[in-house]
This record gives structure tokens, C-alpha cells and sequence, in this order.
């Protein structure tokens, strides 16, 4: 076969694959095309048409055959703690308090299982049963406040024994550091049992957590989890401690004024304290001007400043009149500021903030 320009002659009877350049093909591609003979119609058998194209590619290689791993042990499912507090029970015989007791860390991070628990830390006798199935949490009381399971099973504790006998998360919490009781009232679980343990637990017991969180209360009082905790030291802290708080709060500027969340706390700290408290709370109130116009604007700084006007006496009732009739126009636009200014009027009469505005 002999080249003819661009074309390859071919004997008679064998057609090329195509129209080939002049220059040489490259190896791969010539190895991979062969010429097959062209069989006339009136020759070609019955049946369907052939194709004239006769580039053919080569086979591919056979490919390595695959080895397979061995099958593996099918995964087993997790055994609930319920079965596997009966497994126990009925296939070892074991009563079913030493059961829970030796797992009571393992079902209290379950949800079923904390349920369990609960139950238990009820129907114990006496605080040596319940303390038996605690024992298993200590030094783990970190995770377990933080749990969303776990928590339900220590706020039971505090509920059921003796303050005395909850020393020991206290203990737990206090080594973790002076920001350790912050740390867990800004956790959206954990904040649930510092409440338990404001309400059940000694104040003195509880004085190292307190002192803690008083040193941290303007940015607790503003934060969301946080501001339940401050509201419970006033609502079940100490004269003293209660009275720490409003000088750490007044002892500076006070932007929590004009928080929705801290207002909560205002407001417990005027329904909850004594007359001191009171007294000078609402003087470091009065001493922002436009503060009490602020919260009467917001849904739960009015209630504050509703608590307020009931707890004020003259001078202070008279200064916090001026400043609300400062801002009356701009109250009764507001859905909140109209709820004081009506409450106002129904109090003290319909002229309290006109007089205060005049005078």
C-alpha cells in the first residue's frame, strides 16, 4: 500500500479507514486501526445493514479482578438503658437499686434512662438511698449540669435531700475556677440548676457561688440564661447579698437599663428587697436621665417601671414623673409607654405627670 498525498492506494477489493494525512500518524493511533475489506451489496449476506465505517478500536485491557474483604460481624444495636437495666436484673439477679446506682452516670445522660433515675431519687426511703445512686456522679457534675438529660436528674437531688448532702457539687464547681458559676449561668442548661440550688441549698452554703456571680452581675443580669439567676439571688439570696448587688449595679454607668432582659432583674430587685435596696436602686435609676422613659417603652422595662412608681416615695416619685412627662408624647405611641401612663393616671390622678411637667 503506497501513500498518494493525502490518501493510502489499497489493492483491489480493500477499502482505507479514511482520508489520512501526508505526515505520520502517531504510533498509538495506527496500532489501533486495521482495514477490513469492503464486501459488495450484491455479496453481503441477508440481514441487517453493515456499517461502512471500519475503524475498529482495539479490546481493553481485562482488568484486575477484585478482592474482596471478608464480611464483617453485622453492628450490633445499642442497648437501651431500660434493657439494660432489666437484662441485669432478671439474667444476673442483681437487685435493681445496685443496678442503677452502679449506672447512674450512663442513664442520666439518656432520655429515657434519666426518667428512671428521677423515679428512683422519689421512691428512695431515705437520703442514703438517693445518695447511693448519686455517688456515681461525682466529679462529673460539669457534664452533667451541661447535659440537656443529666440536669433533670441533678436538679431531683436538690430537691429530694438535705442542703447538706449537696455539698459536693459545689465542690465540683468551685474547682473548675472563679469563672466557673458565669461560665454555667450563661449555659442554657446548666443556669436551671444553679437555680435549684439557690432555692434548696443554704445561702451561706451557697455564698462562694454567689459572691462569684455578684462580681460578673452586670453582664449576667444581661444575658439571657443569666438574668434568671440574678433574679433568684434576690428572690432567695441573703439581705447582704442582695444588697452587694445593687451597689456592684450602682457603683457605675448602668446600661442594663436599657436591656430587656436586665429589666427582669430590676424589676426583682424592687419587688424582692428590702426598703435599702429599693431606696437606692431607684436612685441610681433616676440618676440616668431618660432612663425610666427608656424601659417604659419596652415590654419588660415597663413592668419595672410599674413596680417602681409602687415602691417610690417623695422626692424620687415626683423625679421619676418629670422624666416620664419629658417623653409623654413619644409614650403614647408606644404600646408599653401607654400602659404606664394610663396606670399613672388611675394612681395618682389624671394631672400627676401635667403637675410634674409644669413644675
Amino acid at each position: 500500500m503506497a501513500a498518494m498525498g493525502g490518501m493510502y492506494w489499497c489493492p483491489p477489493g480493500i477499502m482505507p479507514c479514511g482520508a489520512l494525512p501526508s505526515a505520520p500518524m502517531p504510533g498509538g493511533i495506527v496500532h489501533r486501526c486495521m482495514f477490513l475489506p469492503i464486501v459488495p451489496p450484491w455479496q453481503a449476506p441477508a440481514g441487517p445493514a453493515v456499517s461502512d465505517t471500519v475503524l475498529v478500536s482495539s479490546p481493553a485491557p481485562a482488568r484486575a479482578p477484585v478482592v474482596l474483604a471478608p464480611p464483617t460481624e453485622p453492628r450490633r444495636s445499642q442497648v437501651s438503658p431500660l434493657e439494660q437495666l432489666r437484662r441485669e436484673v432478671e439474667e444476673l439477679g442483681e437487685p435493681q437499686e445496685k443496678v442503677m446506682a452502679k449506672h447512674a452516670l450512663e442513664f442520666s445522660h439518656d432520655r429515657d434512662g434519666c426518667v428512671w433515675i428521677q423515679r428512683a431519687l422519689d421512691e428512695a426511703s431515705d437520703d442514703c438511698e438517693r445518695l447511693a445512686i448519686m455517688d456515681a456522679l461525682r466529679g462529673h457534675t460539669w457534664d452533667v449540669m451541661r447535659c440537656p438529660n443529666a440536669n433533670h436528674v441533678l436538679q431531683k437531688f436538690m430537691v429530694t435531700v438535705r442542703p447538706c448532702e449537696c455539698q459536693f457539687v459545689i465542690d465540683d464547681i468551685l474547682q473548675r475556677g472563679p469563672e466557673a458559676p458565669g461560665r454555667l449561668a450563661r449555659h442554657r442548661y446548666a443556669y436551671r440548676v444553679l437555680q435549684r440550688m439557690l432555692e434548696h441549698l443554704q445561702p451561706g452554703q451557697m455564698a462562694p457561688i454567689v459572691d462569684r456571680l455578684i462580681a460578673d452581675g452586670m453582664a449576667l443580669a444581661m444575658h439571657r440564661h443569666g438574668t434568671f439567676v440574678m433574679q433568684h439571688i434576690f428572690e432567695y439570696g441573703s439581705e447582704q447579698q442582695q444588697r452587694r448587688v445593687i451597689e456592684h449595679f450602682a457603683s457605675g454607668p448602668m446600661p442594663m437599663v436599657r436591656n430587656n432582659d436586665a429589666c427582669m432583674v430590676l424589676n426583682a430587685a424592687l419587688a424582692d428587697g428590702d426598703d435599702r435596696c429599693r431606696e437606692d436602686l431607684a436612685r441610681a435609676i433616676l440618676a440616668n436621665e431618660g432612663a425610666v422613659a427608656d424601659m417604659a417603652h419596652t415590654r419588660r422595662g415597663h413592668v419595672a417601671v410599674l413596680t417602681l412608681l409602687e415602691v417610690l416615695s417623695e422626692p424620687l416619685l415626683g423625679e421619676a414623673f418629670r422624666q416620664l412627662s419629658a417623653q409623654e408624647v413619644s409614650l403614647w405611641k408606644s404600646r408599653f409607654g401607654r400602659s404606664v401612663i394610663k396606670a399613672v393616671r388611675d394612681q395618682f390622678g389624671c394631672t400627676a405627670l401635667a403637675s410634674s411637667a409644669g413644675a
